[in-house]
């Protein structure tokens, strides 16, 4: 099982994409750790988020390449994908969790064995992050580690 980590960042909204991670047709994948925080300057701003899937993962700001946990591995199959994004399709109740976080706190979510969230094997369908309602616009930095 070969595992990566990417991790990006962009300003907090309202029913915004803050990060997602997209399959490719070669191989699925099982995100297992999630890590949310914000390097802006400390406030108590309040932002609720959900781990949405979805069906086009359009055109985002930054595509960051994934990087191995084992230097040996190969390239991910999947691509990471942050920022603000065009012609994505979310798809409709499919919230697999949701958090509510204040800008001064870290939140970590890690799969209990066998919980992991999954990245089917099916082109340009994704799993991310959504920053659905928020009391401003905070830079919000997102890692996830998954394994194809």
């Amino acid at each position: 099982m070969r595992r990566f980590a990417a991790d990006g960042q962009t300003a907090a909204g309202t029913t915004l994409t803050i990060a997602e991670l997209v399959a490719a047709t070669t191989a699925r994948a099982s995100i297992y750790d999630i890590i949310i925080s914000s390097d802006a300057t400390p406030a108590d701003v309040a932002t609720e988020f959900n781990i949405i899937r979805g069906t086009v993962s359009g055109t985002p700001t930054t595509t960051v390449t994934p990087r191995p946990l084992d230097p040996a591995d190969a390239a991910s199959a999947l691509s990471f994908e942050v920022g603000t994004f065009a012609t994505q399709t979310k798809t409709a109740n499919s919230s697999l969790l949701n958090i509510a976080l204040n800008q001064r706190a870290t939140f970590r979510w890690v799969a209990v064995p066998d919980g992991e969230f999954i990245v089917p094997a099916t082109s340009d369908n994704w799993v991310g992050l959504e920053s659905i309602a928020s009391g401003g616009t905070p830079n919000i930095n997102v890692s996830f580690h998954w394994q194809e």
